[in-house]
């Protein structure tokens, strides 16, 4: 889709300056719609990306809204075609945790971080990787459940069901985004004393455990108000991510 002159130079220029990794996104998407109550499916096809692949495609939907206009007219013929011509980019997790006394987890980003520095998240994100080895690849649920163990330390008996609520394309993000959402059997005093112990502790400089309130939710969605530390905005995807919590949180 957005192969040519500017998306090959700049997937040049970001391996020159060092950008370079393997990634995984979205190539095939079937969603069966559930008209018959034994047939509910859905497929997801992965394809291995780079991540100068990646940050030549956000650079591109950055440039102008005549790509945006390109990228959103594709999504509008529908899904299955979309995926087949979007261009290689990652699949970014957001997951939001909910600790055992009902309090939902925001995260600063550090401010010595290179990317969106000193924005707060909802819950944490993480990348799809890409295996080609048999028996190695990695679903959607076990990026969800790779990252509570990454960025948090929690392993699969420290929270109950995933429930992923929403995949689709962002725009802002420049990359398919996912969103789930976790009840934790610990407290939040426990997730914390668990993250500080990871080895990605640093990539956030601040916590905050909120409500679970109509009126918190609100302010994170509307995005009308800072973060936690009154100071530092939320993230772009923070209202998405909260939407979903407000609507799946009697589901988790």
């Amino acid at each position: 889709m957005l192969s040519g002159v500017d998306w090959d130079d700049g997937v040049r220029r970001f391996e020159a300056a060092g950008e370079r990794g393997s990634t995984a996104y979205i190539s095939g998407l079937e969603v069966d719609t559930g008209e018959h109550p034994a047939a509910h499916a859905f497929h997801v096809t992965v394809a291995e990306s780079r991540y100068s692949e990646c940050l030549a495609a956000k650079s591109l939907l950055d440039s102008g809204p005549d790509v945006q206009d390109r990228v959103l007219g594709a999504i509008q013929q529908g899904s299955r075609g979309f995926a087949r011509t979007a261009p290689p980019t990652m699949v970014s997790a957001c997951v939001a945790v909910i600790s055992s006394e009902n309090r939902l987890l925001a995260l600063r980003r550090s401010l010595a971080v290179r990317t969106f520095p000193g924005q707060w998240t909802v819950g944490i994100n993480e990348s799809m990787k890409y295996s080609d080895e048999p028996g190695r690849e990695e679903d959607l649920f076990g990026l969800v459940r790779r990252g509570l163990q990454e960025e948090l330390g929690m392993e699969e008996g420290d929270y109950g069901k995933v429930a992923i609520s929403w995949l689709g394309w962002s725009n802002a993000a420049g990359c398919y985004v996912l969103v789930a959402s976790v009840r934790s059997t610990l407290r939040s005093s426990e997730i914390d004393e668990s993250r500080n112990r990871c080895h990605s502790v640093y990539e956030h400089d601040l916590t905050a455990w909120l409500p679970i309130t109509r009126s918190q939710i609100s302010k994170i969605i509307e995005n009308s108000e800072p973060g936690p530390d009154r100071i530092h905005n939320w993230s772009y995807l923070a209202p998405l991510v909260a939407s979903e919590v407000w609507r799946f949180r009697d589901v988790v």
